[in-house]
């Protein structure tokens, strides 16, 4: 129960109260729960069968002092009981756990509520940090860098003599304009986007018989390669047999062959896989389309959510009112034809089960290149019955990326 109400999406404080509102008792009859003992069962590999040994091991054998072992050197057996949860629902939750864990600015591990909100979902700050919403006016949420919120930005750092290598200053945005902002994007893609991406791939398909050939071509020289150093390993052998070079020189010379013939073996594994499955240009093609034939109502100047969290994939916020969209529209970025158009993005993330960031380098190919002026965005309040003061507003610059 315990497990299941976990994989629902509850946390453990909810999983606590639910027990406490059903009755259940603890394993020592008390009416009340801790959510440290709900944490324990949901980690505890008796219920698969297993016991943990080890935990504690002596200090030395004069004190006798146990000192409890870190988890990763616990000792695993198989136990004498039945198991009550499957291993697949086990590894599932522990899977979800280290999920939900993030590194606070003590360093100190801490749960997180897997957000519903679109926004702070898919955006993501150039400091690599995630956005957290706030009331910015009654019928209106914010977002703003969660990096900011917890360790101030990079000017009021820097004024105060504190680190600011991975502060920012980027400022926070409304719920309107990232709306506005996706509404106009999708509607360019929906309309516009299929002449653009249909010429895209006329381009790809005109330059890939000439990468084909140079992929065979490849092949040959890295198999040619690979016989001339298979052929001095063998002779190195023959001279080491015949006394003609000492063992040291013979361990040597006999590594530095195995790591060019390993490397060599990777690279033509690597190009004759990419031979063997050729990319089906006009399969991802179909994709495309299909994706762009879908049924969207521009009319309410406001995208469908659940439409959004298929299709939207991250919108990075590089400058002040600068943003990158990545799309999802059913090809995945770094396919070998299309890097013949496609250009690297660095992106910073910060990732919630393990400290510091991560450095992704993904290869995308820009769609287009779009202005927001204040004329569109007056309309598109008025669209909504809203209005929008000139001093209130700033050009937004927005790069749409497949």
């Amino acid at each position: 129960m315990i497990y299941k109400w976990y994989l629902e999406g509850n946390g453990v404080k909810k999983i606590r109260n639910l027990l406490e509102k059903e009755g259940r008792k603890t394993a020592t009859g008390k009416d009340t729960w801790d959510v440290s003992a709900v944490s324990r069962v949901l980690s505890n590999p008796m219920y698969i069968g297993y016991q943990n040994q080890q935990q504690s091991v002596s200090e030395n054998y004069l004190t006798q002092k146990r000192v409890q072992q870190d988890k990763k050197d616990y000792i695993l057996i198989k136990g004498t009981h039945e198991p009550i949860i499957t291993q697949e629902v086990f590894d599932k939750v522990q899977l979800t756990k280290e999920q939900r864990l993030t590194w606070d600015v003590n360093e100190k591990r801490t749960g997180r509520r897997e957000s519903k909100d679109i926004w702070t979902k898919k955006l993501l700050c150039i400091c690599g940090s995630k956005y957290k919403s706030y009331h910015w006016r009654a019928d209106t949420f914010g977002y703003s860098c969660y990096n900011q919120t917890i360790n101030g930005k990079k000017s009021s750092r820097e004024k105060k003599g504190l680190p600011a290598e991975n502060a920012c200053d980027l400022p926070s945005i409304c719920d309107w304009k990232l709306e506005m902002m996706m509404w106009k994007v999708v509607q360019r893609t929906w309309t516009t986007g299929p002449e653009d991406i249909e010429r895209a791939f006329q381009i790809i398909k005109e330059c890939y018989q000439g990468e084909k050939d140079d992929t065979l071509e490849q092949i040959k020289d890295l198999r040619e390669r690979l016989a001339k150093w298979e052929r001095k390993k063998d002779n190195l052998i023959e001279m080491r047999a015949d006394g003609e070079i000492t063992k040291e020189d013979f361990i040597e010379k006999r590594d530095q062959y195995i790591k060019e013939i390993e490397a060599i073996t990777r690279r033509l594994d690597e190009v004759e896989s990419r031979e063997r499955h050729p990319e089906d240009l006009d399969s991802k093609m179909d994709k495309i389309k299909e994706q762009l034939n879908r049924m969207i109502d521009f009319s309410t100047g406001i995208i469908d959510h659940d439409v959004l969290d298929e299709i939207l994939t991250r919108i990075v916020h590089i400058g002040d009112y600068e943003y990158d969209v990545y799309l999802n529209l059913g090809v995945e970025p770094g396919n070998v034809a299309l890097r013949l158009l496609e250009e690297e993005k660095v992106i910073k993330v910060k990732q919630f089960n393990v400290k510091g960031f991560e450095i992704l380098r993904e290869r995308h190919l820009k769609l287009f290149d779009m202005e927001i002026t204040f004329d569109e965005a007056e309309a598109y309040r008025k669209m909504l019955g809203k209005y929008l003061r000139r001093s209130q507003w700033n050009d937004m610059k927005v790069h749409v990326y497949l």
